[in-house]
């Protein structure tokens, strides 16, 4: 495999496989190894879902709820009426309405007021389409309930109960808001924590500390792509 990825010349950080406790495959560059903190970009928006989740077990959320009740300050009669529609769950499937401005470019730096800014090109739920804005503002929205950082509110709750997150943390976007569909910062021995923890359906040591039922829905496929 390693001959495979130089021979295509694809340059990687790190790569584990592992069966079990067994880690059978392990490679890096020479400038990382499975220790080594660096950016983990979109599987970020895995543990936004995560989060999302806890609020779920919680009851402080349902899954049916509107994105825009929790965002009141962003809505006017300008929002999009369809965007209004759009739930939680929705979201998180990435089965939403809209194609979000490149915030880069953008003159609005607060990505959720720039979220609810935008116009349906399709229905909700009418099919998947990957979009990073969504995951960013159910990051926004963890972090308005639970009056913590998303990372503080997860590490609270699951990430200090597995290996190697003492280390991690979240990049912040301009807004002060946490980075929630790209900033996770961590090693990849981590990542595998964080894998065997969903495969182990939310328990750490015979302790549940996300429903199954939860995590079920949130490994389902969905929509189909177009």
């Amino acid at each position: 495999l390693r001959d495979k990825l130089d021979n295509h010349n694809l340059r990687i950080h790190t790569l584990m496989i592992a069966k079990g406790d067994n880690i059978f495959f392990n490679i890096n560059n020479g400038l990382y190894n499975e220790y080594s903190i660096h950016r983990m970009y979109s599987t970020t928006k895995s543990l936004v879902s995560l989060a999302i989740g806890l609020l779920y077990d919680d009851k402080k959320i349902k899954l049916t709820d509107r994105l825009s009740k929790y965002f009141p300050e962003y809505i006017d009669k300008h929002t999009d009426k369809v965007l209004l529609k759009q739930t939680i769950e929705d979201t998180l499937k990435m089965g939403t309405c809209v194609n979000c401005e490149y915030w880069f470019t953008s003159p609005i730096n607060d990505r959720v007021k720039l979220y609810f800014k935008q116009k349906h090109n399709r229905q909700c739920m009418e099919y998947f389409k990957y979009d990073s804005a969504g995951s960013m503002v159910l990051s926004a929205l963890v972090e308005k309930i639970t009056k913590k950082d998303l990372f503080t509110f997860l590490y609270e709750r699951i990430l200090k109960h597995l290996k190697y997150f003492d280390d991690a943390y979240m990049l912040k976007t301009p807004s002060g808001r946490t980075w929630g569909d790209s900033g996770l910062m961590c090693s990849t021995i981590a990542i595998l924590a964080l894998g065997r923890f969903t495969l182990d359906k939310g328990k750490v040591n015979h302790k549940q500390l996300l429903s199954q039922e939860y995590l079920s829905k949130a490994t389902k496929k969905y929509l189909p792509t177009p």
